[in-house]
This record gives C-alpha cells, sequence and structure tokens, in this order.
C-alpha cells in the first residue's frame, strides 16, 4: 500500500474516531500552518544545508560532515512515536 493510500485510511479513521473538538483544533493548526506558508520555508529535495549536530535514535551525537565523507545523505525529521503519520 503507498503511503498516500496509507495517510488517506489513517485520515478516515481519525474523522471517525476523534472527538470533534480535537478534530477542531487539528484543522485549525493546518490552516495556521499553511496561511504562515510554511511549506515555502521547508527544505526541498537536493537543498544543502550547513553542517549540525544531532543525537540519532541511540542518543549518540552524529555530525554532518561525517556522514557527507562517507556518501549522500538523507536526513529524515522524525517527531516522536507519539505521531502517527511519522509512524506511516
Amino acid at each position: 500500500m503507498s503511503l498516500k493510500a496509507q495517510i488517506d485510511a489513517f485520515n478516515v479513521q481519525k474523522e471517525a474516531n476523534l472527538p470533534a473538538h480535537v478534530l477542531a483544533l487539528m484543522n485549525t493548526t493546518n490552516e495556521e500552518l499553511i496561511a504562515q506558508h510554511i511549506r515555502n520555508n521547508a527544505l526541498q529535495v537536493g537543498d544543502k544545508i550547513e553542517n549540525f549536530i544531532l543525537a540519532n535514535h541511540l542518543g549518540k551525537n552524529i555530525e554532518l560532515a561525517d556522514l557527507l565523507n562517507k556518501g549522500p545523505v538523507v536526513v529524515s525529521f522524525y517527531r516522536g512515536a507519539w505521531c502517527p503519520y511519522c509512524n506511516l
């Protein structure tokens, strides 16, 4: 199943199972992000970023430059296990 199909299925379940006030808050938040043009400020495929150090999933600090010395790098921003979209 494609990611889009999984997201669509999740959204159907979300609409059916979450209380109306929670759905309203989620929708309002999404609308605010769209109004702030957050997409225009997001990194795009192929964008270059400055070197940084972040903790990996094991809590070990990893430097981007060290990874780039080994080859191409894909950076994924995973909000956490609580995020159903990230887990899809």
